[in-house]
């Protein structure tokens, strides 16, 4: 489709080059980018709205793989073969079958994400989780499309959300009462920290922390985050993007 995003001046952040990274990420150029930390550093979640929900997915009419069965296979071997258009055809294809399949919804999720539509990502892998609200990887990629959309408010509590409603992890839970975006970061940090001493091959807290490094504009510590969940899983999904 057509990407109105991508027509922006060239970004410019001298010899940051991780942060030079991050903003393309984003896809902002430099004012918007210093907006987006301007907004970060005086974020408090008590005066904090949310941007609007996003509209209903809709599936598209033409599909070559209505009749076809074992879809969720197919749009796995689609998607590692890098046919994600195809791969979006199967998981479509596959949910108005069964609408109640999660990992079609978290990999319907990741394609989308994967090919800039933020909106569409966020949809489906809000599906996925009210599905399997205790699949790690489907709530931190959707922490992830909320950076996307520069909305740290919805990234952390959807980090916030899982650690504290996961059955893995919520013993090792301390209270997060704070209000203040920045406390919020330090002290999910430390619980993921304090988790890890447990679990620390867990690839779903590698990247919790690392959508937390980019929350708080800390690329050398969100890299290094994701350094470590690609050595526990050197396939797993976008670590690369």
């Amino acid at each position: 489709g057509n990407n109105d995003k991508a027509d922006l001046s060239p970004v410019d952040f001298g010899s940051d080059e991780l942060q030079r990274q991050f903003a393309q990420m984003l896809n902002m150029n430099e004012f918007q980018y210093n907006e987006y930390v301007k907004k970060f550093e005086n974020d408090d979640f008590a005066t904090y709205t949310s941007p609007q929900i996003y509209e209903e997915y809709k599936f598209e009419t033409e599909n070559p793989y209505f009749d076809e069965e074992g879809l969720e296979s197919k749009a796995r071997e689609f998607y590692d073969a890098m046919k994600n258009a195809k791969a979006i055809q199967a998981c479509e294809a596959g949910l108005t079958k069964d609408e109640k399949n999660a990992k079609l919804w978290k990999l319907l999720g990741f394609l989308h994400q994967e090919g800039d539509q933020d909106e569409k990502s966020l949809h489906c892998l809000k599906k996925a989780i009210e599905i399997d609200p205790e699949d790690g990887e489907a709530m931190v990629y959707l922490a992830i499309a909320y950076i996307n959309i520069t909305d740290n408010y919805q990234c952390l509590n959807t980090l916030k959300d899982w650690i504290t409603n996961s059955s893995k992890y919520k013993s090792l839970m301390s209270a997060l009462p704070e209000t203040k975006v920045t406390a919020t970061v330090e002290s999910l940090y430390k619980t993921i920290s304090k988790v890890q001493k447990v679990t620390e091959t867990d690839i779903d807290l590698w990247m919790a922390k690392g959508v937390l490094g980019f929350v708080e504009n800390d690329y050398a510590k969100a890299a290094e985050s994701f350094k470590q969940a690609v050595i526990i899983n050197p396939r797993s999904y976008s670590l690369w993007n």
